[in-house]
């Protein structure tokens, strides 16, 4: 179980993906099935990973969603994101 969020998920989000997860604490930002699709580790709902993965509304409104949840300035402040140099 992942504790923190990696840049490369942090980039993920900015550009506006849909990321495919396996359900962790991600310091208590990220909510599985709100922000992210969450896969068992087990591989136990891939089917239904798959049919969201299809599902071009449901796609659209989480983005949506996440994005004024974490706002531009979580996002933003990503130092790995295209156009910025590292501290």
């Amino acid at each position: 179980m992942f504790k923190t969020i990696a840049p490369k998920i942090l980039e993920a989000i900015a550009r506006r993906t849909a990321p495919v997860l396996f359900p962790s604490y991600f310091n208590g930002i990220l909510e599985a099935g709100t922000h992210y699709i969450p896969l068992q580790p087990n591989d136990s709902n891939v089917s239904e990973v798959v049919q969201k993965l299809r599902d071009d509304t449901f796609l659209a409104d989480m983005v949506d969603r996440r994005m004024r949840r974490l706002g531009p300035d979580l996002i933003l402040s990503c130092p790995f994101m295209p156009g910025r140099s590292l501290p």
